[in-house]
């Protein structure tokens, strides 16, 4: 363990579900992240757009101090099927689930660059938003 300063690849924002664990990995390996600062929560990205004001203000602080304290230049923010979290069941409709992730990652993109705008934050910073199932994760 080092006391230096270190910087960061990306901030993750990443369900807790432990099945998706696997993917998280090969997301990093993907992107050649070497190191991130994650960040677990039921749902992923899913507080950024329907959670209540509390809990979106978390996932925007904890996005705010990677960029701020540790230069991530990349936010990965993730949802995935089969979510809990979100109370959805869709059962043998594929297609209808990835479409609702995919508009919810849509929406959890444009709360954070609204947010790194208003508050000046990196303007180089990239987002990618991560659909995961249970064949593996997907970029949406």
């Amino acid at each position: 363990m080092s006391a230096e300063h270190y910087t960061v690849d990306a901030v993750v924002v990443w369900c807790f579900d432990r099945r998706f664990e696997c993917l998280e990995t090969g997301v990093k390996d993907y992107y050649g992240f070497k190191t991130v600062d994650p960040v677990y929560v039921a749902g992923g990205a899913k507080d950024l757009v329907s959670g209540s004001t509390y809990s979106r203000n978390y996932l925007l602080n904890q996005i705010h101090a990677a960029i701020k304290f540790h230069d991530a230049r990349n936010v990965v923010l993730m949802t995935h099927a089969n979510c809990a979290a979100y109370g959805k069941q869709f059962v043998d409709n594929d297609e209808a689930e990835v479409a609702f992730y995919r508009g919810e990652l849509n929406r959890a993109e444009e709360v954070v660059e609204r947010f790194l705008k208003k508050n000046g934050l990196r303007e180089d910073v990239r987002i990618i938003k991560v659909y995961a199932d249970f064949k593996g994760a997907f970029e949406v």
